[in-house]
C-alpha cells in the first residue's frame, strides 16, 4: 500500500500525518464554451484531459424538478451508514479489499481493451486519438469497480451490467473530446474557433422549427423560414458579441469565404437570392457538400 509523504514545516505542529494509500477525485463544473476554451492538444498528449471523464450535456433546458431537495430513501442512507463503516474499519487496520470479476464481466473488458489497442495502433500519428484513448481501459476498470463497492461494499464484484456501463461511460467521454477537436470548438487560433462559432449558428438554425425561426431577433428574412438557407444578417447576430468575433467585424466575411472555398457552404450568387427570396441586401448560404 502506497504512501504520501508531507512537506516539513519550521512549525513541527503545523505538519500533517502520512496519508497511506492516497486517492484524489476531482469534480467540476462548467458551461462547455468556458472548458473547451481551455483544452489544446498539449492538455491530451500530456495525459491530463484523458484522466478526466466528461459528461456533457446537449439537449434542451430541462423543466425544473419539483422534488429537488426531497431527502434521501432509507435504503441510500443505510447503504452509505454501510460504506463508510466498511471503510473506516479497513482504513485503521491498513486494510484492502480485492474487486473481484465475474467471467461475463472479464470477457467484455477484454474485449474493450483489446478494441482500444487497435484504435490506438491505427491512429498512427494522430497523438491526440491515441492519447484520448491511451486511459480509457484503465478508467473502465476504476468506474466498473466503483459500482462494484457501491452495489456490496464488502464483497465487491464487477459483474457485465457493470462493464458494460462503465464502457458505455468512457466512450462517451472519449467521443465528446474528440468531437469537439474534430469540430475545431477548442483552443487554438482565431480560425479554428471563428469556424467552430459559425457551426454553431448555423446548427441552431437548423435545428429551428418555422415558428422559432420567425423571432424578430434572429433577423431570418420570412422567406428563409423554411429550409437549409442561411442569412448573413442572421449568422451576424449571432456571433458578434461572442469571441474570436468581438471588435473583428472583418472575422465573420473571412470565415464564411474560407468555408465556402472549402466546400463546407454555398453562396447563393446575388441573382439567385433576389429571385427566389427577394431580398435586395445581403449574403445567403446553404449547405456544401463537405459539410458534417
Amino acid at each position: 500500500m502506497g504512501s504520501l509523504e508531507t512537506g516539513g514545516n519550521s512549525d513541527r505542529e503545523k505538519n500533517t500525518a502520512v496519508v497511506a494509500a492516497p486517492s484524489v477525485t476531482i469534480v467540476g463544473d462548467s458551461t462547455p464554451s468556458v472548458f473547451f476554451e481551455c483544452l489544446d492538444e498539449a492538455n491530451v498528449a500530456d495525459g491530463l484531459v484523458p484522466r478526466f471523464l466528461v459528461v456533457e450535456y446537449t439537449g434542451d433546458r430541462p423543466p425544473t424538478n419539483p422534488d429537488a431537495g426531497e431527502p434521501p430513501s432509507k435504503a441510500l442512507v443505510d447503504g452509505v451508514v454501510t460504506l463508510a463503516a466498511i471503510v473506516q474499519k479497513m482504513a485503521a487496520q491498513q486494510q484492502f479489499i480485492q474487486v473481484g470479476h465475474t467471467p461475463e464481466a472479464d470477457a467484455l473488458l477484454g474485449e474493450f481493451d483489446a478494441r482500444v489497442d487497435n484504435i490506438i495502433n491505427i491512429a498512427g500519428r494522430e497523438e491526440v486519438i491515441r492519447q484520448a484513448w491511451n486511459r480509457a481501459y484503465l478508467n473502465v476498470l476504476k468506474v466498473a469497480s466503483l459500482i462494484a463497492v457501491g452495489t456490496s461494499p464488502s464483497r465487491p464484484v464487477v459483474t457485465e451490467e457493470h462493464a458494460r456501463w462503465a464502457i458505455t461511460l468512457v466512450e462517451r467521454s472519449v467521443h465528446t473530446i474528440l468531437n469537439r477537436f474534430d469540430r475545431g470548438e477548442v483552443g487554438g487560433g482565431d480560425a479554428s474557433k471563428a469556424e467552430a462559432r459559425v457551426r454553431q449558428a448555423i446548427e441552431k438554425s437548423l435545428r429551428l422549427k418555422p415558428e422559432q425561426r420567425a423571432k424578430d431577433e434572429l433577423r431570418i428574412p420570412l422567406a428563409m423560414r423554411e429550409g437549409p438557407y442561411i442569412p448573413f444578417s442572421y449568422l451576424s447576430n449571432e456571433v458578434k458579441r461572442v469571441q474570436p468575433f468581438k471588435d473583428k467585424s472583418h472575422l465573420l466575411k473571412a470565415t464564411l469565404e474560407e468555408m465556402v472555398k472549402s466546400a463546407l457552404l454555398i453562396k447563393l450568387t446575388t441573382s439567385e437570392a433576389q429571385s427566389r427570396f427577394k431580398v435586395r441586401t445581403g449574403d445567403v448560404f446553404t449547405l456544401g457538400p463537405e459539410w458534417k
